[in-house]
């Protein structure tokens, strides 16, 4: 049945865009302020190391989610994630203890790279909207849709730092940070809400075995590409936040509005990539490849930059590449897996993107010794990350459809 003939998918997809484009503000806003907050309390260094064990927290929350979502459906898994980090928000909003901010922090997973999808998607996402919707046209356009959104409610997540600046100037910055978690919490409590009232998919796998030959075959390759583009976000991305007021002594204001910026040009970039919808396989595992590169390519661009005006210039412009990007590269990440294995391959696939993301406490030290060496190291990451994404990916026949 389309989805033109079945009215409760088409309200299944709505409340789905407004439970993430809700858990987007929420979420933004932490991962934007988190370095700069925790800076109050430690150093560079420390906070990378935070931010690995943070990584390896998701890491294990998306693994879990992808074995079980198989099993038990994917709208459950997107439930039960979303637990961990409502509690993580509302310690960071009530307790100014540093040893539990710092547990808060590492057992929530609410630390990671502030990409406008970082809101967006959260492990079972792909999976859900790969079972509901089959054909690999109409996966694009329901992924590029869905980036797109994601990213303009992530602009709210980064107007939330710059309003902090003015709505809470008479506060400690300690207590300012902490009002917005909590509002924060809220955002992500209402989004379970618009969860639980989504479709219910029926699970499908019953075997004990976690995945087909094929599947499984498929997974790796992809991971490989991730992997290391998940060590150039580590270097580069992660304590951003951070880097650009250590580099510039830059205001949380000015960062939140260098963001906000990205976040518009990401959204814009993902509408686009609709168009792109029906070009065949192999030209988006091009158009895949080639963005990834070009992401890389720019980090080392801004890591040389001279002033922030600049840096904001040409990252929202590596926003633009990453909007197009990337719904067109999750389409193709699920293209070669068997229906069935949906939520245990692309919760490997974000494994190894997150595992290479632990890299964030090298940034650290890198960050304290020189400010280029995160953005160069990670640039270079990346962008060959890109190449061999492309090279792996290239020859396999499509099975999607």
């Amino acid at each position: 049945m389309s989805e033109a003939e079945d009215p409760q998918r088409k309200v299944t997809f709505r409340l789905l865009i407004l439970s993430r484009s809700l858990r987007s503000v929420g979420v933004i806003y932490v991962v934007l302020s988190l370095p700069l907050y925790l800076l109050n309390f430690t150093n560079i260094v420390t906070i990378g190391i935070l931010f690995s064990i943070s990584g390896i927290s998701t890491l294990l929350i998306s693994l879990f989610s992808g074995l079980m979502g198989d099993r038990i459906g994917y709208k459950k898994v997107l439930m039960l994630v979303e637990i961990p980090s409502i509690i993580s928000m509302v310690v960071l909003a009530l307790s100014s203890n540093t040893l539990l901010i710092f547990i808060a922090v590492a057992v929530g997973g609410t630390a990671g790279t502030p990409g406008a999808m970082r809101g967006a998607f959260s492990p079972g996402v792909t999976a859900y909207i790969a079972t509901l919707w089959k054909e690999r046209e109409e996966r694009v356009d329901k992924l590029s849709l869905f980036t797109a959104v994601g990213s303009f409610s992530a602009i709210a997540g980064s107007l939330l730092l710059i309003a902090k600046g003015y709505l809470f100037n008479g506060f400690s910055p300690v207590y300012s940070y902490r009002i917005l978690y909590g509002f924060s919490a809220i955002m992500i409590l209402v989004s379970l809400l618009m969860l639980s009232m989504m479709l219910t998919d029926h699970p499908v796998k019953r075997q004990v075995r976690v995945m087909r030959k094929s599947s499984w075959t498929y997974t790796l390759k992809v991971s490989a590409g991730n992997l290391m583009n998940g060590m150039g976000l580590g270097l580069a991305i992660a304590l951003l936040p951070a880097w650009l007021h250590l580099r510039f002594d830059t205001s949380s204001t000015t960062i939140g509005e260098l963001f906000t910026a990205s976040y518009f040009f990401t959204g814009i970039a993902s509408l686009l990539a609709s168009s792109r919808s029906n070009v065949g396989r192999e030209r988006h595992v091009l158009i895949g490849g080639i963005t990834r590169s070009v992401q890389g390519i720019l980090l080392i661009v801004i890591a040389f930059l001279p002033s922030i005006l600049f840096v904001a210039i040409i990252y929202s412009m590596r926003s633009m590449v990453a909007g197009f990007g990337a719904p067109i590269r999750t389409a193709v990440n699920v293209g070669g897996i068997s229906e069935g294995d949906y939520g245990s391959a692309s919760s490997i696939q974000g494994v190894s993107m997150r595992a290479g993301q632990s890299t964030s406490a090298i940034s650290g030290y890198l960050m304290s010794y020189d400010t280029l060496l995160p953005l160069v190291g990670g640039g270079l990451i990346q962008g060959l990350g890109g190449l061999v994404y492309y090279l792996i990916l290239k020859s396999r026949k499509s099975v999607d459809g």
